[in-house]
């Protein structure tokens, strides 16, 4: 009996033209995966109907919960994109730019998203070529979060309209992208509030947070969620605490004056080029008001103070940007 092993397992999604309808195939993008929590949960109701003393009449189907967070690896390219492109809403591809060869993603928030996504999870391959197939995924929330020591890791969460197990894979040899990870030692800038805070950084994440609804008719499963609130952007930083935070013009000053400013992260891949001299890079940009809403700092022991300042984006001026070799398969083939 072949046991799940889970460094077998792996992603691949392909966007659907209509919500919740697997589509045919042959535009699936693979992507690594770090940890997997989506799952289905299915809820039972007792049979109102009175019986004997030991048992009601039976269960009742009640609403299907399918979803959960699925952690991907950063690379400079792979199918992380287009789950990006689904929680953003735009999508736009450059080819030649910022030079002749190399080839510039850029992904915006827009007011409506994405139709969907038809996503496989191929969980430990315990049937060879059988994965857990999930349609009608919606992508609620996207998260980024970097620490010292590490790479840089995305975090979707899910909203789907259903879960089958044991379907064949549409293609069950992923076709990963280069070993390309973006590095926590090739970050190069990092403004909060227009606070330089490059060289004290310690870790570092933002959310984008659709703050979508699940929605039931009668029907068991999920509808096309939609916005039930205002779209939310908020992250943290932890940085080394020093003179300059309390200081003028400081993170912790900023704070207490409720200051804004630009919101800018880039991760260039140092010396791996794609071609020439022109490094892979990683780019959230676009914002123009961004601020630090909490952190005090705190005497936690005898070492290196450290401050965790919780941020805001204001606004709707977001983008992530991405120059790699990859070209724009899979990633713009549909609304």
């Amino acid at each position: 009996m072949p046991v799940g092993r889970g460094y077998l397992s792996y992603l691949s999604a392909e966007e659907e033209i209509a919500y919740g309808v697997d589509p045919a195939g042959g535009n699936e993008i693979h992507a690594r995966i770090v940890t997997d929590g989506v799952s289905l949960e299915e809820n039972f109701s007792e049979a109102p109907g009175l019986g004997t003393r030991a048992q009601r009449g039976g269960m009742i189907h009640g609403q299907r919960e399918v979803g959960g967070d699925v952690v991907l690896e950063g690379n400079y390219e792979g199918g992380w994109m287009l789950l990006l492109k689904h929680a953003m809403g735009n999508y736009a591809y450059a080819v030649d730019t910022p030079v002749a060869g190399a080839n510039r993603h850029t992904f915006s928030l827009a007011e409506t998203l994405p139709a969907g996504l038809t996503i496989e999870l191929s969980k430990g391959d315990v049937d060879t070529g059988e994965v857990f197939l999930y349609t009608g995924c919606k992508v609620d929330t996207f998260g980024m979060s970097l620490t010292t020591e590490g790479v840089l890791t995305f975090t979707a969460g899910l909203i789907a309209r259903n879960e089958a197990p044991g379907q064949t894979a549409k293609d069950s040899t992923p076709d990963y992208p280069g070993e390309l990870p973006i590095k926590w030692h090739y970050m190069t800038t990092m403004l909060v509030a227009a606070n330089d805070l490059s060289s004290k950084l310690r870790a570092f994440d933002v959310t984008i947070n659709n703050n979508l609804e699940r929605r039931y008719n009668m029907d068991r499963f999920t509808a096309e969620p939609v916005p039930g609130a205002m779209r939310e952007i908020t992250g943290n930083v932890t940085v080394e605490f020093d003179s300059d935070a309390v200081a003028a013009g400081g993170s912790y000053d900023d704070l207490l004056n409720a200051v804004t400013g630009v919101l800018s992260l880039v991760m260039s891949s140092g010396t791996l080029y794609i071609t020439g001299t022109t490094p892979y890079k990683f780019t959230i940009g676009g914002v123009t008001a961004s601020q630090i809403t909490s952190g005090s700092p705190q005497v936690q022991g005898p070492g290196v103070m450290t401050v965790q300042h919780g941020f805001h984006v204001l606004g709707t001026d977001m983008t992530v940007v991405v120059d790699n070799a990859q070209d724009n398969s899979g990633i713009a083939d549909r609304p």
